[in-house]
């Protein structure tokens, strides 16, 4: 507002508001909103909602707010929170007000009226009348529900949960939509941490029941980050900042998931920022490499095939993890260039590899669901010479927990190339055991988690496990038995009848220039790798 009177607003602050609204002291004839505004700070009353033009008539304002009273009973001052209404304000401003602060869709109010009810839950909580709290919910798997059933029964389903979470809250929260998929919940009063917990699980336990729109039966989720003031933000923006780093930290535990907002998340999400900035140099100076690392056939003990890894040596501060990198890469978009450098990078020096070997490539879940990934895939083994048969996409078997017709469509349409599709990361229980079928994979890679498990003798590892060799050898696919890093492990999965092995034992990823040199010698790279093995 002070901006749009062409004032500064810490210059306004403990000024006397009347000369700015009724500078001439007659109250504007037909300007009811400032009467009724001028009527409220003389009987020193609380308001809510008020609208009024400006001196000059051109724009108008909406405010609410509350006098500050001290020991003594008398006013001071007031604190509240207004808007400029202009663009959306319609006849005498009373529809056009809710208009403005209400979702169509869901009749919840929107991102402003939820931005002004922090505002005011902040005035209170400084006044000492309760706190404020802020969740931030986020649906999982709508993206599915709109891409798969159509933006109609989208739509029907975000009024259901709309209705659901104001259930879920009754009286003690105020329940808006920001936008998209992605509700808030502001809470005032008691705001003690298992008070909190109870209400996240509640909402949690609304969504999780099921949906059922028209014909369709609809499973989401909800992800939930909690903020309080003043302790996580002292303004709205950073209330709102902090919950949305707590929503950011729930998604990465696991779907359906609340948190709360820890000062670590914001070092962390400042740290990640810089690191995005040194990534994006990374990509601009070409520093980014690729390391391969070996996988052996059980039956000759001989290398087989490379997988593909990309690797970044930061010029300050060395080696930086694939996990801590790769996800940023992600976040930022990146992940397509930088994909199809991959591919590009792999078939070019693969296809100089002695006959037999193959190299494997990661493709991630936002490459495998865009535009592009077969064109990709197929100019670089034009370019490269590769065979198609050399070249193996490895899929996490994440991947179908998004859209599965576009999922089975992309996954088919890479193998009329001719490559090999594996998945990757078995085990993890994401993936109906049907797909594996549909979408004809020639491999599974056994997740390190069960390998290492079974090796330790934990009952349920060797259990999927044998399970997971039994599916394979029904289906006639090869299997990779990942992170072996002793000869007891190598040995057990040689046992339990598992085709391939990779892992630090037989070798770590190493460069291109390094591998070119160990496979000049005849083959004394297979030997070496069967005496540690």
């Amino acid at each position: 507002m002070a901006v749009a009177i062409g004032r500064v607003a810490e210059d306004m602050i403990g000024i006397d508001i009347r000369p700015l609204i009724d500078p001439h002291g007659t109250h504007r004839p037909m300007a009811k909103g400032v009467r009724a505004l001028l009527d409220h700070l003389d009987a020193g009353k609380a308001f809510h909602e008020i609208a009024f033009p400006s001196v000059d008539g051109r724009r108008w304002f909406c405010v609410s707010g509350r006098p500050v009273i001290e020991d003594d009973g008398s006013i001071s001052g007031w604190r509240g929170v207004g808007s400029d209404i202009t663009q959306v304000r319609a006849g005498d401003g009373t529809e056009g007000i809710r208009v403005a602060r209400r979702d169509a869709l869901t009749g919840l109010g929107n991102r402003l009226m939820i931005r002004e009810m922090l505002e005011e839950g902040r005035l209170r909580q400084v006044a000492g009348d309760g706190e404020c709290v802020l969740l931030l919910l986020d649906l999982d798997r709508f993206k599915m529900v709109n891409d798969t059933l159509g933006h109609a029964v989208g739509d029907q389903l975000l009024a259901e949960v709309a209705r659901r979470l104001e259930q879920a809250c009754g009286e003690q929260a105020t329940v808006g939509r920001l936008g998209g998929d992605e509700f808030a919940v502001v809470v005032g009063g008691a705001s003690d941490t298992l008070t909190l917990m109870t209400l996240a699980e509640r909402i949690a336990d609304a969504i999780d029941r099921g949906f059922h729109i028209g014909m369709s039966a609809i499973h989401i989720g909800v992800s939930i980050g909690i903020a309080r003031a003043p302790s996580d933000g002292d303004s709205e923006d950073r209330l709102m900042r902090s919950a949305d780093l707590a929503l950011y930290r729930a998604k990465e535990q696991g779907r359906g998931r609340f948190a709360f907002y820890e000062p670590w998340m914001l070092a962390k999400a400042q740290a990640d920022r810089l690191l995005e900035n040194d990534v994006r140099e990374a990509v601009r100076r070409n520093d980014l490499h690729l390391a391969y690392q070996p996988i052996l056939d059980v039956g000759t003990m001989e290398v087989v095939g490379y997988e593909a890894l990309l690797r970044w040596s930061h010029p300050e501060r060395g080696s930086i993890a694939p996990d801590v990198f790769v996800p940023i890469i992600e976040d930022v978009g990146l992940i397509h260039q930088i994909g199809g450098w991959i591919i590009s990078e792999a078939c070019r020096q693969a296809a100089s590899w002695p006959e037999g070997r193959r190299v494997a490539v990661n493709i991630s879940v936002a490459q495998l669901t865009a535009t592009g990934l077969r064109d990709s895939v197929e100019e670089a083994l034009r370019e490269s010479g590769l065979a198609p048969s050399k070249l193996e996409l490895e899929i996490t078997e994440s991947v179908f927990m998004g859209d599965d017709a576009a999922t089975l469509a992309a996954l088919a349409s890479l193998q009329e190339l001719g490559v090999r599709l594996v998945l990757d990361d078995f085990g993890k229980g994401y993936s109906s055991f049907g797909y594996l079928s549909r979408a004809c994979f020639a491999k599974i890679k056994i997740d390190q988690l069960f390998v290492r498990g079974a090796a330790n003798g934990q009952h349920e590892s060797l259990a999927i496990v044998n399970s997971i060799l039994a599916l394979a050898n029904g289906l006639g696919v090869e299997t990779t038995a990942e992170g072996i890093e002793t000869l007891a492990q190598a040995e057990l999965m040689v046992h339990l009848g598992c085709s391939q092995l990779q892992g630090f034992l037989f070798g770590r990823p190493v460069t291109a220039e390094v591998l070119r040199i160990t496979q000049r010698h005849d083959g004394k790279d297979v030997l070496a790798l069967r005496r540690r093995a």
